[in-house]
């Protein structure tokens, strides 16, 4: 299972929490200054809807949402473009070219399992490919809007500020670690637990929603991991980092309201999360 849980990981980057709770919202509080934080899973189907309640109620109780990045600008074919485009094989070259001809095998017999096209991502590295393909058939099971998704809709809606934590060229930079992979091993790797995706996400969807972090931290445990060191390191503690101080920076300014931030469950869990580090800064982290 947990294998599977890494590649999943990655494509919804989604997954964690602080300390054993009710759910993944948290305030994060000291003296007079105060930040919601609720994690985001980037993927939910119709049935897991609506929301705990929590997460409305903290919505409302913000005046001010910030989101990893610019969700409109996420949300369009350009940033899909700009994200995917460093994964580009060189022209001429094809995904089949990269693998070794038994990993090739096992990529062509998943596609069909799936019922997908043979020449799915082809023009893709394979460390991309094993992102994708999962998230792929997640969508095919339903999965549409995830939290974060959701919620910035509905900020919108309700004449929210909105802010973002850093731009796309900070995520495609973390993503780009995934380059200095075994394309070859991280393939394989996937393909070889890519059975029932939907039963992971929808324990992790449940955990996420519970605040189990028993099980998230299981599921993180998996991406630190020596063969994943660049990439965790980029993809979350680099990240974390970043966002504090601009956290502290609406921790102080509550004059009107809290800030709601929220981000994928992932960067919420273990000992590199946000949550640890603000609390390590003297800041009491509890459930909302």
């Amino acid at each position: 299972m947990k294998k599977l849980s890494v590649w999943l990981c990655l494509s919804l980057w989604c997954l964690s929490a602080w300390a054993q709770a009710q759910s993944s919202v948290w305030r994060v509080q000291k003296g007079g200054q105060e930040v919601l934080v609720a994690g985001s899973v980037h993927a939910l189907k119709p049935a897991q809807l609506p929301l705990p309640v929590e997460y409305g109620q903290a919505l409302a109780e913000a005046r001010r949402v910030a989101f990893e990045v610019d969700i409109d600008t996420a949300l369009s074919p350009e940033s899909s473009r700009y994200l995917l485009q460093p994964f580009r094989l060189p022209a001429g070259v094809r995904l089949q070219q990269t693998l070794r001809p038994e990993v090739w095998a096992l990529w062509q017999n998943k596609l069909a399992q799936k019922g997908l096209p043979q020449n799915l991502f082809e023009e893709f590295d394979a460390a991309l490919a094993s992102i994708l393909l999962p998230l792929t058939v997640i969508q095919m099971e339903g999965y549409g809007d995830g939290i974060d998704v959701l919620l910035h809709r509905q900020a919108k809606r309700t004449g929210k500020a909105i802010e973002a934590l850093e731009t796309q060229a900070v995520q495609r930079d973390a993503l780009k670690t995934l380059k200095k992979m075994d394309g070859n091993l991280v393939l394989e790797t996937m393909l070889a637990d890519l059975d029932d995706p939907k039963k992971h996400v929808s324990l992790m969807v449940a955990a996420v929603y519970a605040g189990d972090t028993e099980t998230m931290a299981g599921y993180l445990a998996d991406l630190n991991q020596p063969e994943f060191a660049h990439f965790y390191q980029a993809l979350v503690v680099d990240r974390n980092r970043a966002w504090v101080p601009q956290i502290e920076r609406w921790l102080r300014d509550v004059d009107s309201g809290p800030t709601l931030v929220v981000v994928g469950a992932l960067h919420l869990v273990g000992p590199d999360s946000v949550l640890a580090m603000l609390a390590e800064k003297g800041y009491q982290v509890r459930p909302y």
